[in-house]
């Protein structure tokens, strides 16, 4: 009987799983978008540079803040490369009453401007336009090496967080003659206008947004524009006019290449997405069978062998846990290998005999409990939890049984369960995916570019379907032949955990103690001797040792 309930509900689950993800990246992209979670923006900002011939570099930003919500302080970091110093540092506002705090660090200057509305300054500033002035003298910033000077200055950084929405900039030379400029990120200067008037260099309209990146401005002087007593100069023996224009010219090449490269990744990430759908549908999307509760073990198979497969996941397959180390006890002591004894409340196992046709994995069991015998061969189950308890013994018997496990794993033979082209194809696309996040992420650390924020949400939704693929690979793909066994053993399960059920349809077979067995390999024991208590089945062998409570210890013993 063919039913489409489990096809149904992975269905719903994988839809869901690709539906929180997209809406996952529709958040964060509206999260960006709205970038600026500020109480003020900046309407313009305007900035002022004097280069002198002794090397001193005379600062003066203007900028002017739209006020949104009550606001009481405005904070400006100017960031300094080791060896730059700030002196001279003013602050000025138009149109509010306002006081400084200004923060030395090693690296930066913190300045803190506190707006008020009123003289008394007790109301806060709110929904106004406000502008304030920095100026400062920058020394040591330029660097004057053999053949020019060259100084950098950070026009916008983007850990201000809020944008700036029209950016100008003037900076005075000596002399514009064999003057040299740059502005970056290669996207900026290209949508940049500047123009000349004499020796100052005129840049305007540049436009910030929360995918600006850090904009700096680079400049190369000839060196006899400076004066001999440039002491405000940072002095290097060396020559750097070539240099810096061959690193100049690689990086807007980077960026070119970049700018086509960056675009193609997130389309192939995207492309890739199809990769697990379409996994999906081949290899997961299997006719599932069903069957109602059976009264009889559906095959001969030994309860370990059960075990393993019935608890298989698609990373650990064919390996039995620990309720088949409880059954292959049970099964010895059905067997007459072991015996069982209650002395003074205390359950006595014993190896009667180690018979040569038990088979490896019986014996390797006996084996773990000889672990445990004292001088007269004898194992105390009410012990054995003590025992454990003592020095390294549990790491050492965890290890044991874990070997036990793994080696009845290695000869155990379930290909034709369970189908591992889906692991196989998940590792894979496990490689690809690193490779295609990685490749982005180097080719924007040589030229950064705004656009790798689209590889970076792109990456984002293939990590997260990765995430998806990972938790389905819990479930077993199985084969036609595996899933059927599956089910039919599942449904024996059902009938074992049913009480009503084995007393109303008892099984045909006499063999209770069978019934324990594959109980306990199944995980269910507790109900079927239950039922063989409510049934008065109080002679049968193992029933009676779980009577005196030996399988909770050995559940106890094994937790």
């Amino acid at each position: 009987m063919k039913s489409k309930g489990c096809n149904d509900i992975m269905d719903k689950k994988v839809i869901g799983g690709y539906c929180v993800c997209f809406l996952l990246i529709i958040i964060l992209l509206l999260f960006m978008i709205s970038g600026n979670s500020s109480p003020y923006g900046i309407k313009n900002g305007d900035i002022h540079l004097e280069v002198q011939d002794n090397g001193l570099l005379k600062v003066q930003e203007v900028y002017t803040y739209t006020i949104k919500e009550t606001v009481d302080t405005i904070n400006r970091t100017i960031e300094r490369d080791n060896g730059e110093n700030i002196s001279n540092l003013k602050v000025y506002t138009s149109g509010a009453y306002s006081e400084f705090n200004i923060e030395e660090n090693s690296n930066s200057t913190n300045i803190t401007t506190f707006l008020y509305k009123d003289e008394s300054k007790n109301q806060k500033i709110n929904n106004k336009e406000i502008t304030v002035v920095y100026e400062y003298d920058l020394t040591q910033a330029l660097k004057l090496y053999n053949d020019v000077g060259i100084f950098q200055y950070k026009l916008y950084d983007n850990k201000e967080v809020v944008p700036i929405n029209n950016l100008s900039f003037k900076i005075n030379y000596p002399s514009k003659e064999g003057v040299n400029f740059w502005i970056n990120p290669y996207d900026v200067a290209e949508n940049t206008k500047f123009h000349w008037e004499n020796s100052s260099l005129i840049i305007e309209n540049i436009s910030t947004n929360f995918m600006t990146n850090n904009i700096e401005f680079s400049s190369t002087i000839p060196k006899n524009e400076f004066s001999i007593n440039n002491t405000y100069a940072t002095i290097i023996d060396d020559t750097k006019a070539e240099d810096i224009t061959k690193a100049q010219e690689n990086y807007e090449n980077n960026y070119k290449r970049n700018n086509i490269v960056l675009p193609l990744f997130s389309v192939i990430e995207i492309m890739s997405l199809l990769l697990p759908i379409g996994v999906y549908i081949k290899y997961r999307r299997k006719p599932k069978l069903t069957f109602k509760e059976i009264e009889e073990p559906p095959t001969d198979d030994k309860p370990i062998f059960v075990n393993s497969i019935i608890y298989s996941t698609q990373i650990i397959r064919g390996r039995p846990n620990i309720n088949a180390l409880k059954a292959v006890i049970l099964d010895l002591i059905e067997k007459n290998v072991l015996s069982y004894n209650l002395y003074e409340d205390t359950i006595i196992l014993k190896i009667i005999t180690n018979k040569k046709d038990l088979l490896d994995y019986e014996l390797e069991a006996l084996n773990l409990l000889k672990l445990f015998e004292d001088e007269n061969n004898c194992i105390n189950l009410n012990k054995i939890k003590i025992q454990l308890k003592k020095g390294n013994n549990s790491k050492i018997y965890t290890k044991k049984i874990k070997k036990w496990e793994e080696n009845y794993q290695e000869q155990n033979d379930i290909s034709k369960f369970i189908d591992n082209t889906y692991l196989d194809i998940f590792f894979k696309y496990g490689k690809i995916l690193l490779i295609i996040l990685i490749i982005p992420v180097i080719l924007n650390l040589v030229a950064p570019n705004p656009f790798f924020i689209y590889n970076i949400i792109t990456g984002i939704i293939m990590i997260i379907v990765y995430f998806i693929l990972g938790k389905m690979l819990s479930r077993v793909n199985w084969t036609e032949y595996g899933m059927e066994y599956y089910l039919k053993w599942m449904a024996f399960r059902k009938y074992l955990n049913d009480l009503s059920l084995i007393k109303e349809h008892p099984p045909e077979s006499k063999n209770w103690n069978k019934y324990i067995i594959y109980a306990t390999a199944l995980g269910c024991e507790d109900c079927i001797l239950k039922s063989m208590k409510d049934l008065n089945l109080t002679k049968n062998n193992l029933y009676n040792f779980y009577h005196i409570g030996g399988i909770k210890l050995l559940n106890r013993i094994f937790e």
